[in-house]
């Protein structure tokens, strides 16, 4: 197990919804790599996870997935708000 810690844009998490679906987009992530997410807390301008995943998994890789989906669907379900 690792702590991960994802920077993102502190204007994302000025919004409960936001932030939630910044969890929601990261739980997808999971449930499709196959990880465990242990705990997951937000703070001003970034995300804590405790990650539960296989060995043969790279660090990664997995931080790469994690951004990737996160920032394409938060343009795609915020873009207007981003676009400011």
């Amino acid at each position: 197990m690792f702590l991960i810690q994802q920077n993102i844009c502190k204007k994302i998490f000025k919004s409960d919804k936001r932030t939630d679906d910044v969890k929601q987009f990261l739980h997808n992530v999971v449930k499709k790599q196959g990880y465990e997410i242990i705990q997951m807390k937000t703070d001003k301008d970034h995300i804590h996870i405790l990650l539960g995943y296989s060995p043969k998994a790279s660090v990664s890789n997995i931080v790469k997935q994690f951004k990737q989906y996160s920032t394409y669907q938060m343009w795609n379900y915020h873009e207007e708000y981003l676009s400011k």
